[in-house]
Formats: C-alpha cells, structure tokens, sequence
C-alpha cells in the first residue's frame, strides 16, 4: 500500500511541475500542453476539494493470486 501512496503522490507532484514548466515557456503550444496535463489530472488537482478519492490497485492480480 505505501509503493502506491508513494507513486500516487509522485504522479502528483509531477503533474503540477510539469504545468508550471509548461505555463512559464514561451511556445504557445506548451500552453496547450499544459492545458492537456491539468484536464487529465484535474481531480487530483482541485485544491478545494473536500472528496477523497478511491485508488485501486490491481497489483494483487497474478499467477498467485486468487484472481488467477
């Protein structure tokens, strides 16, 4: 459980570096492309945002696993 709190706040992290990298170029297009990050991490990016978030993992799914 803490491998997948540690990338979910990695992913995070990334996410919002990557739009202050992107807003501060001087190529028009990086603003789309910052644009594109915020659309697909936009939940994650809600500061006010009081609801929590469900995260499921499918590591437990394998050759050992019940689930086979």
């Amino acid at each position: 459980m803490e491998n997948l709190r540690t990338t979910v706040e990695d992913a995070h992290q990334w996410a919002l570096d990557r739009v202050h990298l992107l807003s501060k170029s001087s190529d028009p297009d990086a603003y789309f492309d910052a644009y594109s990050v915020v659309q697909e991490f936009e939940e994650w990016l809600e500061p006010d945002s009081s609801e929590s978030h469900e995260i499921f993992s499918l590591a437990y799914i394998g050759d050992e696993s019940e689930y086979k």
